[in-house]
């Protein structure tokens, strides 16, 4: 019981900087509220790492599709479109 305290205060702590990665990961500056939910979402309810660095890559995207941050260039080194 008291391992799964210590978890579950070093995963609070450490909600702002999973936030900062996904962020960092996107080149995305996540707007301050936006941020703030992502942190209480991961504080709060649990949300894993992988589900708020889906939910900022989706954010960068939609801002992407708008035009206001720069398409990422296609993952596969060397893929040519036909």
């Amino acid at each position: 019981m008291i391992e799964d305290y210590e978890r579950r205060k070093a995963w609070i702590e450490n909600a702002d900087n999973i936030v900062t990665d996904a962020c960092k990961q996107e080149g995305y500056d996540v707007p301050p509220l936006l941020r703030d939910a992502l942190i209480q979402a991961i504080r709060l309810h649990h949300l894993s790492e992988a589900g708020a660095f889906c939910l900022v890559e989706a954010l960068a995207n939609v801002e992407r599709q708008a035009g206001k941050l720069p398409l990422k260039p296609f993952p596969f080194e060397g893929f040519k479109e036909s």
